[in-house]
């Protein structure tokens, strides 16, 4: 740690390397920067008058490894030539301002010239051919051009985090190089090469949690087979495996293997795509139960259109509320009554004022349109910061708030509800005409669909016998559909049977308490509703 300021201080050589280190055939380098010391560890390395490096303080921190690696370039690229190996766990350079320079009599620092030097000038080959970005992320893939390589290493680099990733400077990436880690966005944060025609390899590798077990398992797994003449002893007969000395019957199926690899590789990547694709599409599913502001706003416009409504206007994007004061943030223009939607996202639960406000905006709606079928609708994301199926959906309102929304004509919907309409959609492929009027009720608007009649209250379940016990409320007869509510999906399934009062009947009245058996079971919960599917 340094004064930040715009004078230079000596860049100190505090020399940590091990004895004998220049003799090593393989080279382990963690670039990722310790905590900065209060004060310099070593001392400037040459008198004053002599030319040494200087380094601006404009950043408040000095960071030595420069010299240090630029010191080693030379035994590092003898290494490196000889068929050594490098393992790196990378990290992005510190940008600062480095500098030949001098000290004359009269104490003034005299720059002569740049230094080009960051902590990956170990390997002239590096500085040639790599560029470095900063850029962190934890979603890391084994590059599918690379087959064997996960199985090899991968256990250990689970849990890795990328601090950068890498680029080439000049050359073609495909001529020298292969990746084997990838980022969700195709950049390489991993990299696996021997440059210029080199006896050697570099390995490098994000930032992991374990970096010696992850060493460890380069070395014993993956160099040997990039530079086998490290590992004489283990080599052994392998070279009986390859061609020529191979049986031609065993290359041809591990040829296969590979292919087989490479065709699941591609499947996958597809598979992948698609799932990209379909989460941009459906993306506003999620922004609903998330989002506040702008991006819901949208997620509720985009689940509307979703549903089959065509005329949805943005008030706000549009800039009506420029014109006219305070609006409603989103308007349906798609049938009487026009709709206007106050959309908000909350972590609590909400307000008084936040349930109702949307009534506010009814009179000047009407005095503006001269229409008077003009109703109002509060979309909610409550509790945001908590899974979407554990808020509290049964309390949210008090009862002076739902007795002045249906008073107002006002409804309530959560964005909960509002992603069940969704899904259900998907699910059950219901039509626009029995969804839709599920918006347009008042007071607090379940998610259930006009094709859905009030069947009656399930009273009691019997998992062994199939069987639920329902209190009738409209009549129910043997081949109808039933359906009750799972979470945000509804189970259909056929009635095959009802028993009254120790007999089999045919219809069960209404009032009476009747065991319903259907052909298609899963449990339900007591005191839920059940539907008759009117189509």
């Amino acid at each position: 740690m340094v004064e930040q300021s715009d004078s230079f201080v000596p860049v100190p050589i505090a020399q940590t390397l091990p004895e004998g280190w220049a003799e090593s055939e393989i080279v382990i380098i963690d670039l990722a920067p310790p905590k900065p010391a209060d004060a310099p560890t070593g001392s400037k390395v040459t008198s004053d008058g002599e030319p040494d490096w200087w380094a601006k303080c404009s950043q408040g921190v000095v960071d030595p490894r420069p010299r240090v690696a630029s010191g080693m370039r030379d035994d590092c690229d003898r290494i490196y030539r000889h068929g050594g190996a490098f393992i790196v766990f990378m990290a992005p350079e510190l940008n600062q301002d480095l500098y030949l320079g001098s000290i004359d009599r009269y104490r003034r620092i005299h720059t002569r010239s740049e230094i080009r030097a960051h902590p990956w000038s170990f390997l002239t080959t590096l500085d040639n051919y790599l560029n470095v970005f900063p850029n962190t992320g934890e979603e890391i893939r084994f590059d599918p051009d690379m087959p064997g390589l996960e199985s090899a290493i991968g256990n250990d680099l689970r849990g890795a985090r990328y601090t950068c990733t890498l680029g080439m400077s000049y050359r073609p990436i495909e001529e020298v190089t292969a990746f084997a880690l990838i980022n969700k966005f195709d950049e390489a944060v991993a990299l696996i090469t021997n440059w210029e025609d080199s006896k050697g390899v570099i390995v490098l590798l994000p930032q992991v949690r374990d970096k010696t077990a992850a060493a460890l398992s380069v070395v014993d797994k993956l160099i040997p087979g990039l530079v086998p003449d490290l590992f004489p002893d283990r080599a052994g007969a392998s070279w009986l495996h390859q061609e020529p000395y191979e049986h031609p019957a065993i290359l041809r199926l591990a040829a296969e293997v590979d292919g087989l690899r490479q065709e699941l590789a591609s499947k996958v990547k597809e598979i992948e795509t698609r799932v990209g694709q379909i989460r941009t599409e459906r993306g506003f599913l999620h922004d609903l139960m998330t989002e506040s502001g702008d991006p819901l706003r949208q997620a509720v416009r985009r689940a509307f259109e979703y549903l089959g409504l065509a005329r949805v206007v943005d008030v706000d994007a549009q800039g009506e509320d420029n014109e006219h004061g305070l609006m409603e943030d989103l308007r349906v223009e798609d049938r009487s009554p026009l709709l206007l939607v106050e959309v908000k996202g909350i972590f609590g639960k909400p307000t008084d004022e936040d349930a109702l406000q949307v009534a506010k905006y009814l009179a000047p709606a009407m005095r503006r349109t001269g229409r008077t079928d003009v109703q109002g609708l509060t979309v909610i994301n409550h509790e945001r910061h908590r899974p979407a199926a554990d808020r509290d959906h049964t309390g949210l309102f008090r009862p002076l708030v739902l007795e002045n929304a249906t008073r107002q004509g006002v409804g309530l919907l959560t964005t909960w509800d509002l992603f069940c309409l969704c899904r259900n959609i998907e699910e059950h492929a219901w039509r626009a005409e029995s969804v839709l009027p599920v918006l347009y009720r008042i007071g607090r608007i379940e998610p259930v669909p006009e094709h859905y009649v009030d069947a009656g209250t399930i009273e009691k379940v019997w998992p062994d016998a199939e069987v639920i016990g329902l209190r009738i409320a409209t009549p129910v007869s043997v081949g109808d559909r039933l359906a009750f509510r799972h979470g945000w999906r509804f189970h259909e399934a056929q009635v095959t049977s009802i028993h009254i009062d120790d007999s089999d009947v045919e219809t069960a009245p209404v009032g009476s308490g009747a065991g319903v058996r259907l052909d298609d079971w899963r449990a339900a919960k007591a005191d839920a509703g059940a539907f008759l599917v009117s189509e």
